[in-house]
């Protein structure tokens, strides 16, 4: 068997994890940007958190968060509320429905992770973490 290059076999998991997440998502009728979206709220002690944050954080447009943030807000996931602090600023907030959908993306998640890593040793699990994020660290930086 020929050997591929390292980032084929990256790109060949990356293609099946968005295959998977997709499919998943689909059944919720979410998008895996919104997904994302819900993810970050979930881990604000308060849900909440301004789309100027979150297009920073998904890396998007403002008037892609906007987009985004109504389509969600329409769905029942979240909750658009001016800032108390700043009239111009617009908060995203968790809704019930959004938590439900997140807890059930992050079954999945764990799911679909569990099946990926499973022919590996606990072990190399945390060798292959160690090098992705290695890996990762310089894109953290912005220097690629």
């Amino acid at each position: 068997m020929k050997l591929k290059s390292s980032c084929y076999i990256i790109k060949l998991i990356n293609d099946a994890i968005k295959k998977e997440a997709n499919m998943m998502l689909a059944e919720m009728d979410l998008t895996m940007t919104q997904a994302g979206v819900l993810l970050l709220l979930s881990q604000k002690n308060d849900g909440k958190m301004s789309l100027k944050e979150l297009e920073r954080l998904v890396n998007v447009s403002q008037p892609t968060i906007a987009g985004i943030s109504s389509r969600m807000q329409q769905k029942g996931l979240v909750e658009i509320v001016e800032s108390s602090e700043d009239k111009r600023a617009k908060i995203m907030k968790l809704m019930p429905q959004g938590e439900e959908c997140c807890k059930i993306a992050k079954n999945q998640m764990k799911s679909a992770e569990e099946k990926l890593l499973s022919p590996l040793s606990q072990d190399e699990v945390k060798e292959l973490n160690r090098l992705l994020q290695k890996l990762a660290e310089p894109l953290d930086k912005g220097s690629c």
